[in-house]
């Protein structure tokens, strides 16, 4: 086990753009030898992954992306998490599968998810890694994106204690300054830290 995830399982990553695609950069090069699968929503951008070689995998089925896997990251815009958890909740991911997500947003992203894997196979933990650049896409992409990069994990009270854990330590093996924080409190903190540059614009006018 590395890095938080059984890496005899494969991994699954939904979002092929800068952070689905850095994150499978950047995973392969500490676990040479794990599969990582990339789901993308189109045959054009699954193509781009499987001419770059940077997963074992790359499909338009999430089905086929999650099916066997132990570990699964939602790389994909907030407003589309909760139909995609419920084809992953779905699907035969393996027994104990840990889902997380990197979303901005926290409270309603965990509220949702907690609802769908309720129940299911799988375990969702959110977390929202803030690294990032000026642009955009795959072609951003980079295996160095994570390192040094905060990564805040929102654990709620339907949390597994494992599953949190795991998803610290995921977080932590490519370089992220990992933190624990509620939902809500993410999004209060969150929300200041965003609303500061444009404040101090104004006030500089």
């Amino acid at each position: 086990m590395t890095g938080g995830i059984d890496t005899s399982l494969p991994m699954a990553i939904l979002g092929p753009g800068l952070l689905g695609g850095s994150l499978a950069m950047a995973f392969r090069a500490v676990n040479p030898g794990v599969e990582v699968r990339i789901w993308a929503r189109r045959d054009d951008a699954a193509a781009e992954v499987r001419s770059r070689g940077i997963a074992t995998l790359a499909t338009t089925s999430i089905a086929e992306a999650v099916d066997g896997a132990g570990f699964v990251v939602l790389a994909t815009p907030v407003e589309s998490m909760a139909s995609q958890a419920r084809e992953i909740a779905a699907s035969k991911v393996a027994p104990g599968c840990i889902v997380t997500d990197v979303g901005s947003v926290k409270a309603s992203v965990v509220s949702a998810l907690d609802e769908v894997f309720e129940g299911a196979g799988a375990r969702f933990v959110g977390s929202h890694p803030m690294a990032g650049s000026e642009k955009s896409g795959i072609d951003a992409a980079r295996s160095d994106l994570f390192a040094g990069a905060p990564c805040i994990v929102t654990p709620s009270a339907r949390s597994n204690t494992a599953a949190v854990g795991a998803v610290t330590a995921f977080w932590s093996a490519p370089g992220c300054r990992v933190s624990l924080m509620q939902p809500d409190e993410h999004d209060r903190k969150v929300a200041r830290i965003s609303h500061l540059p444009h404040a101090m614009a104004v006030v500089t006018l």
